[in-house]
């Protein structure tokens, strides 16, 4: 029996990868297998339902602190959070509003999206209940807002009203349909899909538009605005298109604004610090052409991208021509979050080696740490406040809809639309953002002798400065600390 020891420990190892090699399917063990398993709806309750990724905690942590926000603006709203943060990851967290005069309890409820439980799973179980969720909250990307909005418009079996789509943070304006056709996303799940963030021809329109008109600028000089794309980013296409149309329509109006070159990147997979190929290459030819312009032009370089293959490729820029520090002035848009230059800038973006100006647009406040009416803190600096206010303002209005006074208890998806739709200002006929309701740029100045960022806000006569703060660059000792 001696002789045959190595030989069966060297079986009992080798068995699996031959059973996986051979193609031969393995049992599940029993229950491991996620389901759309749905929280209990109670009488006199109706449900919004959050579809977002199961490792969207610090989104979902953020939309609660948002809520909460909003109900302590609006008298007799009270929000039970006592389920909105539970132990297993599988379950659906929960949080149950009430306002003082109403009977219904209104459940909002994070379904989590896994690769085993899509989003036409969760759909589809959602739907077979009586009654259906009024509203369901999701599209924190663009492909999971198209993937949404396609999966709800061919849904058909609703046990009553069909629900509401409240796109969250997708800003592309449309997407491609069919090999050549571009639906606007608003367009996917018709006549039911509000967009609470602004789209991405509003977010080129209202940084092109602050850059041209900054005041601290000379509004007389010459500008052109250049622009790259990573080809493999839809979001980066859509808001690339939208910038070098924005500029072409200002071309027309100032004569002074040059439409300037667009160079494509083939993808944007890359490393932390180092560019890939693609991106490399692209630098070099953007800082030959941005050292090309003539001094004294005010030259703008259009980057569509999240902030890491944002910064890789500023980077890779100012290392084939350092002498560009300081010349040329970065737009993007909402990809580039605030807390990555005033938190994680050493990292993120670090300003002793990206000595460039930027001005990036925020869909709310990035800076608004107090409560506008008791002047509690409920975020700490040196977090940035951007997503909290966002979710805040949508909370508030989904809440005063809700609880609408002197009207009917709520109970379906279409009387919810209607409500949200006659609020004053917010949306389009078409379900998207209105311009003008709440945009903000951000502006981070590396360049003066203490690094600040600014927060603007449109106003309907011009923009206004909200706050100017310094960024620390060494440590996070001297960030702003905020106390009651």
């Amino acid at each position: 029996m001696r002789e045959l020891r190595w030989p069966l420990i060297l079986l009992v190892l080798c068995l699996p990868v031959i059973v996986l090699v051979s193609g031969v399917g393995l049992p599940r063990w029993a229950g491991a297998i996620p389901q759309a398993r749905l929280r209990p709806l109670p009488g006199r309750s109706v449900e919004i339902a959050w579809l977002h990724n199961t490792t969207n905690g610090t989104t979902w942590e953020r939309f609660v602190a948002g809520v909460k926000r909003a109900a302590a603006e609006l008298p007799g709203v009270e929000v039970d959070d006592r389920e909105a943060f539970l132990e297993s990851t599988t379950s659906a967290p929960e949080l149950r509003i009430t306002r003082s005069g109403h009977a219904t309890t209104l459940l909002i409820r994070w379904y989590k999206l896994q690769s085993e439980v899509p989003t036409a799973t969760w759909v589809k179980a959602l739907a077979q209940r009586d009654p259906p969720p009024v509203a369901i909250i999701g599209g924190g990307t663009t492909a999971l807002a198209v993937e949404l909005a396609c999966v709800l418009e061919a849904t058909t079996e609703w046990q009553g009203v069909p629900p509401v789509l409240l796109i969250s943070t997708a800003t592309t304006e449309a997407t491609r349909l069919d090999g050549d056709r571009d639906v606007r996303l608003t367009e996917l799940y018709p006549e039911k899909t509000l967009r609470y963030c602004f789209t991405n021809k509003q977010v080129a329109e209202a940084v092109l538009d602050f850059a041209l008109q900054h005041p601290r600028l000379p509004a007389n000089t010459s500008a052109v605005v250049h622009s790259v794309m990573w080809q493999d980013d839809l979001f980066s296409q859509d808001l690339e298109m939208q910038f070098r149309e924005a500029t072409a329509v200002r071309k027309t109006l100032f004569q002074n604004v040059d439409l300037g070159k667009s160079w494509p990147i083939l993808h944007s997979i890359g490393g932390f610090e180092l560019p890939n190929r693609h991106e490399l290459r692209a630098a070099v030819q953007v800082a030959e052409a941005l050292m090309a312009e003539p001094l004294g032009k005010r030259i703008y370089l259009v980057v569509p991208a999240i902030t890491q293959p944002a910064k890789r490729f500023v980077q890779a820029v100012l290392e084939a021509r350092p002498e560009l520090a300081g010349r040329f002035t970065v737009l993007t848009g909402d990809g580039i979050p605030v807390y990555a230059l005033l938190r994680d800038h050493e990292l993120a973006w670090p300003l002793r080696s990206l000595r460039l100006p930027m001005v990036l647009f925020t869909h709310h406040d990035p800076f608004a740490w107090r409560f506008a009416s008791s002047g509690e803190i409920d975020v700490a600096a040196p977090n940035t406040t951007e997503d909290v206010m966002h979710f805040a303002e949508m909370g508030k209005t989904v809440l005063e809809a809700c609880f609408k006074s002197g009207a009917a208890e709520l109970d379906n998806g279409a009387e919810l639309t209607r409500r949200l739709r006659a609020v004053p200002g917010l949306f389009k006929p078409n379900g998207d953002r209105s311009s003008r309701s709440g945009q903000h740029v951000v502006v981070l100045d590396p360049l003066a002798e203490r690094p600040t960022l600014a927060s603007w806000r449109a106003e309907q006569t011009g923009w206004q400065l909200l706050r100017t703060l310094p960024i620390p660059t060494h440590d996070y000792g001297d960030m702003p600390r905020l106390r009651p």
